[in-house]
């Protein structure tokens, strides 16, 4: 099932959030990446806050349901989505981990498949989806921080699921206040040494804004699915800094795993007339 109102609306807060972020660090002078990462975990927290009061995560989300099954009828689809809200919850590092990596990343939205057996929809609420994130700062030399010998040690393997978050500063040669929107670079198909030269050279092939950056995310088409991947590598307990974006049912309204629908016979009997033709 794809989810793009529901990826877009997740895109908007990010960039909501990234925008407060850039506003305040107006107010301080020279901050780093860990003042960033900070500051943007309270303000999507607030985001996510104003659109799920709102009912703005479940409109979205029951819009993608009627999309992927629009011959399902009745209430069905809308009680499957009532009750979602989004939240981020930030978890610090703990220890030096032994994974490289600055942020990892995970999106936690739910899923709907229709039942091969029976006339059910079957929710899926642990698909999950995850972005290693090596952040950067060009700092006071005109210069991106360089990879780190453990850095360079564990990447290779790990570019198919892994982005540069690039910061930079407008006004570099003054107070360095003026944070530009941030940039990301994704590393999939490049060697370590490649990162490396686009780091020295302040020289990158395809830069992307943080909104194609999740809407691809969401969307499946960058990072990992895989679980094992994820709690490994890029949001590994206690390891490393991660940010998790899970929408979810407030309240305990989860309509549970398996959820009766009506239409279904509909559908299968369009999808036999298809596969006849």
């Amino acid at each position: 099932m794809q989810t793009p109102a529901l990826g877009k609306l997740i895109a908007d807060c990010w960039m909501n959030a990234e925008n407060t972020v850039r506003e305040t660090a107006r107010g301080y002078r020279d901050k780093g990446e860990e003042f960033i990462t900070d500051l943007l975990n309270s303000d999507l927290e607030r985001e996510f806050q104003k659109v799920s009061e709102n009912r703005f995560v479940e409109k979205a989300f029951l819009s993608d349901l009627k999309k992927a099954f629009p011959l399902i009828t009745g209430e069905s689809l809308s009680n499957v989505a009532l009750g979602l809200i989004a939240t981020v919850s930030f978890h610090p590092k703990h220890v030096e981990g032994k994974t490289g990596g600055d942020l990892g990343i995970v999106v936690v939205p739910p899923q709907a498949q229709m039942s091969p057996f029976d006339e059910h929809l079957t929710i899926d609420r642990d698909h999950r989806r995850g972005l290693l994130c090596q952040a950067k700062i060009f700092g006071h030399k005109s210069k991106w921080g360089r990879l780190k010998p453990k850095q360079l040690k564990v990447l290779p393997g790990k570019t198919a699921y892994s982005s540069l978050l690039l910061y930079r500063y407008a006004d570099q040669e003054a107070k360095r206040r003026d944070l530009q929107p941030f940039a990301w670079q994704l590393m999939r198909e490049a060697t370590v040494e490649e990162i490396q030269n686009w780091l020295a050279s302040d020289s990158f092939p395809q830069l992307s804004d943080s909104r194609v950056i999740f809407r691809d995310l969401m969307g499946d088409k960058i990072g990992t699915g895989d679980k094992v991947v994820i709690d490994r590598d890029i949001a590994p307990s206690g390891l490393r800094d991660s940010l998790v974006i899970t929408i979810r049912w407030k309240d305990g309204r989860y309509p549970g795993d398996r959820v009766s629908v009506k239409g279904i016979s509909a559908v299968r009997e369009k999808q036999q007339v298809v596969l006849q033709r």
